[in-house]
């Protein structure tokens, strides 16, 4: 009897002892799921432990240790700049400087997001980056930035704390999947035929007589079109290259033909010229149709199986299909910071 007392003592001791152990891990994880920004110990606990932060439609998901290596990098990078020249210095240790921060990591996560998606929907469309073009991918941008592997290597490992391997996974891959992905979806005719489709019956309703304030509120889209199809004033430089094209062929108050750009379809009339020394400037007025772009495609996509956000700093917006502040505060802090860099261009992080 004396030896089965000890193995009951001992079988209800190991479920007491796994009782416990499990109570810390859901302990220790509700302080990192629950602690503020800025909270030692739960800033500990989510760089330490890959907590689920974001889960999305697909079955992927984001931690918060990825995130907190990722905003290590930013912040590095942020400390090794010198913002003397722009009359202020980088604190990242005061309160106005944790809310900037936090700004920059709201700001990662999202880049962070959107390159899951863009790697999933690849996959569905059969892309895949190898090892090699990732690699062939690094080539390319020290060839463009004119830089020995060595030296981008050390710049690397300064400003970011990354090696060569992490600039290739972090920036060279996903950046390869997305312009796969966009020359995929471009590749379709099906995107653009409605947009296409409107714009020449706009041309023929032109050809006919129809004037063109009337084709305008007939058949153009976008912001011009409130506005009678007014553009504006441009420099030639200024305008995408098929537009350019049109315009410098084109006699002022003639109707051109129709043309593709990157966004859609347009009729341009160049209303009329003007020297600013040396420089030529055209006001112009149009009537445009708007093609689905990738953007706009990913955006419905990501909408359509919205993820769900584990944290008590962000949440999921519906209407920009991004993941935003929970807190107002945090967010009028946020504009006023958007508005404060359209005033000043300097570099303000």
């Amino acid at each position: 009897m004396a030896t089965s007392k000890k193995k009951i003592t001992l079988k209800t001791g190991l479920i007491v002892l796994a009782g416990t152990g499990g109570l810390l891990i859901v302990f220790v994880c509700l302080i990192g799921y629950v602690a503020p920004a800025g909270n030692r110990a739960g800033d500990v606990v989510r760089g330490t432990i890959a907590l689920p932060l974001v889960v999305d439609g697909y079955h992927g998901m984001i931690t918060t240790k990825e995130l907190t290596e990722n905003i290590r990098s930013v912040r590095r990078f942020y400390e090794n700049q010198d913002f003397s020249r722009y009359g202020f210095r980088i604190d990242f240790s005061t309160e106005e400087g944790k809310k900037r921060l936090l700004v920059r990591e709201k700001e990662v996560l999202n880049k962070m997001y959107e390159d899951a998606i863009v790697m999933k929907l690849a996959h569905e469309q059969g892309i895949v980056v190898t090892k090699e073009a990732a690699h062939d991918g690094v080539r390319r941008k020290l060839e463009e930035h004119g830089g020995t592997a060595e030296n981008v290597e050390a710049s690397l490992d300064r400003l970011y704390g990354w090696t060569m391997g992490d600039f290739e996974e972090k920036v060279v891959t996903p950046d390869l999947y997305q312009e796969r992905l966009i020359e995929a979806y471009n590749k379709d005719a099906a995107n653009k035929a409605r947009a296409e489709k409107q714009i020449r019956e706009a041309r023929r309703a032109l050809d006919s007589g129809v004037s063109f304030e009337e084709a305008v509120a007939r058949y153009s889209e976008g912001r011009t079109k409130s506005e009678g199809g007014e553009l504006g004033w441009f420099l030639q430089k200024d305008l995408s290259r098929s537009i350019q094209s049109s315009v410098e062929k084109q006699e002022v108050g003639t109707v051109g033909d129709v043309v593709e750009s990157e966004i859609g379809f347009h009729i341009i009339i160049v209303e009329e010229t003007k020297q600013e020394g040396d420089r030529t400037l055209y006001r112009l007025k149009q009537i445009f149709t708007k093609k689905k772009t990738a953007a706009d495609w990913l955006v419905e996509r990501i909408r359509a199986s919205p993820p769900l956000v584990l944290s008590r700093e962000y949440v999921w917006d519906v209407e920009s299909a991004r993941i935003e502040f929970r807190d107002d505060a945090m967010r009028r802090f946020e504009q006023r910071l958007i508005e404060e860099s359209q005033q000043d261009t300097s570099l303000i992080p």
